[in-house]
């Protein structure tokens, strides 16, 4: 769940029927960034960070697109010691242009 610098992190599990209403993020070869909104049976909403545990019960169908000029990486913040997105050029290899 969402939190201030410095706040504990807060974890919540769902073990009800939702539905993936949103998934948006980044995939990239130092990690992945995804959040997620799920709706409840009653229409309600819930939305935050997909961690490793994370279960789809039964589907979920995604559209993953790449963007092959830029390249993805994460890099600690020294501020924050998160590991922050860092979007750059992505360098070419030659080899793989033929």
């Amino acid at each position: 769940m969402a939190g201030a610098t410095g706040e504990p992190e807060c974890f919540k599990s769902l073990d009800e029927p939702t539905e993936i209403i949103s998934l948006a993020g980044t995939l990239c070869p130092d990690g992945l960034h995804l959040h997620i909104g799920l709706a409840r049976r009653d229409g309600q909403c819930v939305g935050g960070h997909v961690v490793d545990g994370c279960v789809v019960h039964t589907t979920a169908e995604l559209i993953v697109g790449e963007l092959p000029d830029l390249e993805f990486r994460r890099a600690p913040d020294p501020e924050t010691g998160y590991l922050e997105l860092c979007v750059g050029n992505r360098i070419q290899d030659p080899d793989q242009s033929r």
